[in-house]
C-alpha cells in the first residue's frame, strides 16, 4: 500500500472528474460481483498523486482464498504490454 502522502484528497484535486472515477470503480465492482473476475485492484493517478485506489473480491494468498485488500500482491505477467503501449501513446501524443 502506498504511503498516505502519495494520495490526493480527492480525484478533483488532481483534475479528474469524481463522477467518472466513481463510475470506473463501480464498473470494476460490478465485474467482480457478476463473476467475470475473481478480484481486481484499480489505482488511478495523475500528477504524481493517487486519486483513487480500490481492491475488490478475493484472491488466493498463501494457498488460502481470502478477501483481497490494497496490500494484496497480484502476478501481472503480460499486463505490462498494456502499460508500455499506453506510455508509447502518451509519448506519441506529446511528440505531435
Amino acid at each position: 500500500m502506498p504511503q498516505p502522502q502519495f494520495f490526493a484528497d480527492s480525484p478533483k484535486e488532481v483534475g479528474l472528474d469524481p463522477a467518472k472515477v466513481q463510475a470506473l470503480l463501480d464498473r470494476a465492482e460490478r465485474e467482480v460481483k457478476e463473476g467475470l473476475l475473481p478480484s481486481t485492484q484499480v489505482a488511478i493517478a495523475r500528477n504524481g498523486k493517487i486519486a483513487a485506489m480500490r481492491t475488490i473480491g478475493s484472491a488466493v494468498q498463501g494457498g488460502i482464498n481470502k478477501a483481497a485488500t490494497n496490500d494484496t500482491f497480484y502476478v501481472i505477467f503480460s499486463c505490462t504490454k498494456a502499460i508500455i503501449s499506453s506510455a508509447i501513446w502518451i509519448l506519441l501524443g506529446e511528440a505531435s
